[in-house]
């Protein structure tokens, strides 16, 4: 390899022969007992081995083939790339509805979980991609359940939504913190439904709130769990976590769906992105006599 092109040609031949590659991988094979293991005609899979030499990804010693070194590596990114856009697959009726300029680090999808609002189209779309909550769960009860066991939060929401406010009201009045960046039109809002109680809970000193004239598509929330201490997410029941990274997706006003992770990457990418926007955010006080 090494000349004009050998990329596409090893990205086909992967596309192409993923399943004999991946059958190599786990022990070498003459070309008989290949073609019986994939039930493959013996012509087709000795154009596969043709294929697959022609790029090194598989060599031929004492009459077996086996993966090369270049081959191990090239089939280990291959499968992390088709994992990658099935996740963005599976996540795609919710981010469908994101302008194309819409900032998302693809690692945010690596491993998520979604959680989608009820709708009246066909699901079947999302099956054998991203891993989907088994249960239908309202994205905002969803919410519920993080702030639940969650200690302190950071988040900026794009539009005001009456469900979300009263859930952070409640939360607050009962020990969690929180740190809220909201665009000015949301901030508006805010003090016109829920004055009194955001000036109660700023007095508090369990929330910080913050106007800024960065404006993101989606809401964006990172959570953390009492003193570190491992929590299980009520909403994803097999991931335990003492932090964890929500993208809020909303449709018309209201939530239409949370996209969910705690990988070290996602948590990363997501806690840069608010900072930026708190970065350009000015601090709010409130008079409570109002």
């Amino acid at each position: 390899m090494g000349g004009e092109g050998d990329e596409t040609a090893v990205l086909e031949a992967l596309h192409r022969r993923q399943t004999l590659l991946q059958r190599l991988a786990s022990e070498p094979a003459r070309p008989p007992a290949l073609a019986d293991d994939l039930e493959s005609a013996r012509s087709t899979v000795e154009r596969g081995l043709s294929e697959l030499e022609a790029v090194d990804l598989i060599e031929r010693v004492d009459g077996q083939y086996r993966t090369t070194l270049a081959g191990e590596l090239a089939l280990a990114e291959f499968d992390r790339l088709v994992d990658r856009v099935a996740d963005v697959a599976g996540a795609w009726p919710l981010l469908g509805s994101l302008p194309a300029d819409a900032a998302i680090d693809p690692r945010f999808l690596d491993g998520a979980s979604l959680v989608l609002a009820d709708r009246d189209d066909d699901d079947s779309a999302l099956d054998g991609a991203a891993r989907v909550a088994d249960d239908a769960i309202d994205p905002v009860a969803a919410l519920e359940g993080v702030l639940e066991t969650a200690s302190h939060h950071r988040i900026y929401v794009p539009s005001f939504d009456h469900r979300i406010a009263r859930t952070y009201v409640e939360a607050i009045r009962t020990g969690t913190s929180v740190e809220v960046t909201l665009p000015s039109d949301a901030v508006e809002s805010v003090l016109a439904t829920v004055r009194r109680e955001t000036a109660d809970a700023i007095a508090s000193g369990r929330l910080a709130l913050y106007e800024t004239t960065m404006e993101l598509p989606y809401a964006l929330v990172v959570v953390e769990f009492e003193d570190g201490a491992v929590a299980e997410v009520p909403f994803d029941r097999d991931r335990d976590t003492d932090a964890l990274a929500m993208l809020v997706v909303c449709e018309n006003g209201s939530p239409g769906g949370v996209i969910t992770n705690d990988d070290a990457a996602a948590l990363e990418w997501a806690t840069r992105k608010l900072a930026s926007v708190r970065a350009t955010a000015q601090e709010l006080t409130l008079d409570r006599s109002r």
